[in-house]
């Protein structure tokens, strides 16, 4: 892979789940179709850092540590970084910090685990704003996907059109 410093990376928010590692899993063709690397997020709360805080960061090392070797178990030549950031100290920390992230990503990619027909959605709190929040095209992946299946490519599009062009063309790349 060439160091191609201009394009921005494929982001995948890592939360320790079997989604986000099926969503760096399938983030990895991406990387490479794209020529960049992959970045590999996880957001602790802001109270993290503080003493007696010490099991989050391992949680969250641990977490970055499993979905990095699930990526190198694939030998694709993929640029793997991966990051901890520290979210806000309030509610929808990640959703915030993956969106403020998001402004240098090419591509955001989530896992959804997703929250059943009870809670009236399919998708999670954090996946559900990020389709609103994030400035680049979301990718959402589901827990159960299958990189060499076929899965329906969906796009949001802002109502004022700013952004219809290129999400449109990148829907369609990705149906292909």
């Amino acid at each position: 892979m060439r160091n191609n410093t201009l394009e921005k990376p494929v982001v995948v928010g890592i939360d320790g789940s079997r989604a986000a590692i099926m969503a760096a899993i399938w983030a990895v063709d991406e990387a490479i179709a794209r020529d960049v690397p992959l970045r590999l997020v996880y957001v602790n709360p802001a109270d993290s850092a503080l003493p007696g805080n010490g099991y989050r960061i391992g949680i969250a090392e641990l977490a970055l540590r499993v979905a990095a070797n699930a990526v190198a178990d694939l030998e694709k030549p993929v640029k793997v970084e991966t990051v901890m950031l520290t979210g806000a100290a309030s509610r929808g920390f990640t959703a915030n910090a993956l969106a403020r992230e998001s402004r240098h990503a090419g591509m955001l990619c989530l896992g959804s685990v997703g929250m059943g027909r009870l809670a009236k959605t399919e998708l999670g709190s954090t996946v559900t704003t990020l389709t609103r929040l994030a400035k680049c095209p979301v990718a959402i992946v589901s827990k159960s996907a299958d990189a060499r299946s076929t899965h329906p490519v969906a796009v949001v599009v802002d109502p004022s059109g700013a952004t219809a062009e290129s999400s449109l063309a990148g829907a369609l790349a990705a149906a292909r």
